[in-house]
């Protein structure tokens, strides 16, 4: 029997490679304030972001985005040679962590209480979300997806695709 939310192929396949990632990462989304974004760390906590580059006057090589995260999408910095696209950071990124949960063709318990509307189906649609879902995933940033998710080098490379305007 085939679902309505199950309209194509490429949905079949999103939901097949994903379920392990809906049963493990998506669900209740505490935390977060009224749109759905979470508080963002003061960087007491999150460690590596942007390692890699020299501090300044005695902070011991470390760059201060590393101890003072960036508080917005705003203030996070795209690199002047960023090579970064939705096909090789953006899609991959998405389609792993998010669709699982944010694809408008998934309904009731498929969304698992991901908020209707609040969908990824295409690079479009997330720049919408951007400030939101950098907010959640991108960085240091790491309360989406809820369980598990993606090492912070994967995050930081999503932030820093989505401080460039998400190309």
């Amino acid at each position: 029997m085939r679902s309505r939310s199950m309209r194509s192929w490429r949905d079949r396949v999103v939901v097949a490679l994903s379920v392990s990632l809906v049963l493990a990462a998506c669900g209740d989304d505490e935390g977060g304030d009224e749109d759905g974004a979470s508080d963002v760390s003061d960087g007491s906590g999150g460690g590596d972001v942007g390692a890699g580059g020299g501090g300044g006057e005695d902070d011991g090589g470390i760059a201060p985005e590393v101890r003072f995260p960036p508080a917005t999408l705003a203030d996070r910095s795209c690199p002047p040679d960023s090579a970064l696209t939705w096909e090789n950071v953006g899609a991959p990124f998405i389609l792993a962590y998010c669709t699982g949960c944010h694809a408008s063709t998934l309904e009731g318990d498929w969304r698992r209480e991901a908020p209707v509307g609040v969908d990824f189906d295409d690079v479009g649609a997330v720049r919408v979300f951007a400030d939101r879902i950098w907010a959640r995933a991108g960085d240091h940033n790491d309360t989406m997806p809820p369980i598990g998710g993606p090492p912070r080098e994967e995050r930081a490379l999503f932030g820093e695709w989505l401080a460039c305007g998400a190309p």
